[in-house]
């Protein structure tokens, strides 16, 4: 529907262009003084075959009002297409990787003098061409001779008019075009529209004194026009020249670099000011031999991208550095996006899976070493917790020599972590050939506060949650029963309960034992003794004191040595003692 109104609406530009001229300057039988001519080869170029076909059925109704037979009319029909579709096919075969428009049709642009020159030889040619057939019809029809100034008149009125008026049209269009997609013309752009708009109001000055010099002294109205044609024709090959050498320059040392670093610099603020890639660094060193403002230019803007870099470099650098000590999961959670923004007071409330490994004998372990071999054992083991806890996704909130608080958004994640993190320091311990270190570790879920303390110049994070305080605590239960990982989850299997035991509040807690990255014999042996060991704890539960121990004597005849057995022997033993006193 949009090309059949676009045929309608050209077609009726040209019959209006054309009749008023075909009435007032008519020259011979068959053309007259005709700026329509403009219309089919510009129309085709930047419209395509509506365009096209619009100016074929416009001149197609002219001929008709005008009185011409229907032969003459629909050859005339037929030349009119051809001379519009012609510089169309050409553009399209010349431009085959050009920018294309939304529907992949080529788009037609005075923005280069490789494009003006191509128009120019289009209007040319084509031109050359339409004189050649009409020159021929005439011939046939005994209106002319082939070689006569009528077939000048033919060839000078669709050259001139397509050069003059054409790029007038083509410049409409392009604007237009331009502002209802919200976008500008190129400098270069502008530059070769702005030089060509002055060639054409030279030639229609030209054209328009020549005229009122011409009309008076010369009555032949064919050798009149053909005159003022070659006035116009030899003004527009100069002018042209000239214009196209001067545009050519700027291309080559002015306009071109200038739209091309103009892209470079708007795509390296997207991209954050990383890194030019090798093609664009290139080109800026092509660009920054040019011997004017532009090359100075191109080469201070190498050289600020490349002070650019280097800082942005060393600021990742530092940020990299300040997230070993305030990790970026903690800004998050405080709603910073750099620690630049923190404050001493910044605090928030999460709810997470608190992780907690106590390293038990740590410290007189380091007793008999000196300062270097210290830290080097201490490293080595907070290197293997902080690993498995960055990999299960969580964050290590603080570690000293007493253990490490740890942070997970994940359950699942943090059991994950626990195990393996008893299965790591468990398998160093033994390379080392030493039991002298051992871990506990606790899993609580809860609430914290963290948040930022310490003073302006020395800052520090910090935690405050009794489900800190509450997982802290359970390491030294998992230590005393000799717990894999104790926690007061129940959802995952392998496992025994522990028991119910007592906080200091007169809170109870019912206590999990996972054992699943312990030694596989003793996974196997807890596994496989797991009802036998919760029902000796149910019996002390009930205070049925020696009914457990009867149970807990079973249990450690058959199974490898316990902690948490022995402890609940010495606690049934205890309670008899008291109770038969």
């Amino acid at each position: 529907m949009k090309k059949i109104k676009t045929t309608f609406i050209v077609a009726v530009i040209f019959f209006i262009t054309t009749m008023p001229f075909r009435e007032l300057f008519n020259v011979i039988e068959v053309t007259e003084m005709r700026p329509a001519s403009a219309l089919p080869p510009v129309l085709g170029l930047m419209l395509g075959v509506p365009g096209v076909l619009g100016c074929a059925i416009g001149n197609l109704f002219a001929d008709m009002l005008s009185g011409y037979g229907f032969t003459l009319s629909a050859w005339g029909f037929i030349a009119q297409f051809i001379f519009g579709l012609l510089p169309f096919l050409a553009w399209n075969i010349i431009s085959r990787k050009g920018k294309t428009d939304k529907k992949g049709v080529v788009v037609f642009r005075l923005n280069s003098t490789k494009n003006v020159i191509c128009y120019i030889f289009i209007i040319l040619t084509n031109s050359m061409i339409m004189a050649a057939m009409l020159g021929g019809l005439m011939h046939f029809h005994g209106i002319s001779t082939f070689f006569s100034d009528a077939t000048l008149m033919v060839f000078l009125n669709n050259f001139v008019f397509g050069v003059v008026l054409g790029i007038p049209i083509i410049i409409f269009i392009t604007v237009k075009r331009f502002k209802s997609d919200n976008a500008i013309l190129s400098l270069n752009e502008r530059l070769v529209l702005i030089f060509l708009s002055l060639g054409v109001i030279s030639a229609m000055l030209i054209g328009f004194f020549a005229y009122l010099e011409l009309s008076q002294i010369i009555d032949n109205h064919l050798a009149m026009w053909n005159r003022i044609y070659t006035y116009i024709t030899l003004n527009i090959f100069i002018f042209n020249l000239i214009t196209i050498a001067y545009i050519r320059y700027s291309e080559k040392s002015i306009t071109t670099p200038i739209e091309a670093v103009s892209k470079i610099a708007q795509n390296y603020i997207t991209q954050g000011g990383n890194h030019l890639n090798c093609n664009i660094t290139d080109k800026c060193y092509e660009f920054s031999k040019i011997k004017n403002e532009i090359g100075v230019l191109v080469a201070a803007f190498l050289a600020m991208s490349e002070k650019i870099a280097e800082h942005t470099e060393h600021l990742e650098k530092v940020n990299r550095a300040y997230y070993r000590f305030l990790p970026s999961e903690i800004l998050q959670q405080l709603g910073k996006e750099s620690v630049v923004a923190v404050n001493r007071g910044d605090n928030t409330a999460i709810d997470t899976h608190i992780l907690y490994v106590s390293l038990i004998g740590f410290a007189k372990a380091v007793d008999s070493k000196c300062a270097e071999s210290a830290f080097e054992l201490f490293n080595r083991i907070g290197g293997t917790i902080m690993e498995i806890v960055i990999e299960n996704g969580g964050v290590v909130e603080s570690g000293s020599q007493t253990g490490f608080i740890c942070f997970f958004e994940s359950r699942e994640k943090a059991f994950e972590a626990a195990f393996s993190i008893r299965h790591e320091l468990r398998v160093y311990e033994s390379s080392r050939g030493s039991a002298s270190i051992k871990t506990a570790v606790s899993l609580v879920e809860g609430s914290v506060l963290i948040g930022v303390a310490g003073h302006e110049k020395r800052l520090c994070t910090f935690s405050i949650s009794p489900s800190v305080a509450l997982a802290e605590y359970l390491t030294e239960i998992a230590t005393l029963y000799g717990a894999g990982v104790i926690c007061t989850d129940s959802s995952r299997k392998n496992k025994r309960l522990l028991g119910d035991f007592l906080l200091s509040n007169n809170e109870t807690i019912r206590l999990y034992d996972y054992y699943e990255g312990e030694e596989e014999e003793v996974f196997f042996e807890r596994n496989k003794l797991r009802t036998l060991f919760e029902k000796g704890v149910k019996h002390f539960e009930n205070k049925q004191f020696k009914k457990a121990k009867a149970v807990f004597i079973e249990y450690l005849k058959q199974s490898v040595p316990d902690a948490a057995a022995k402890q609940y022997l010495f606690l049934c033993e205890h309670n008899i003692k008291n109770l038969s006193s």
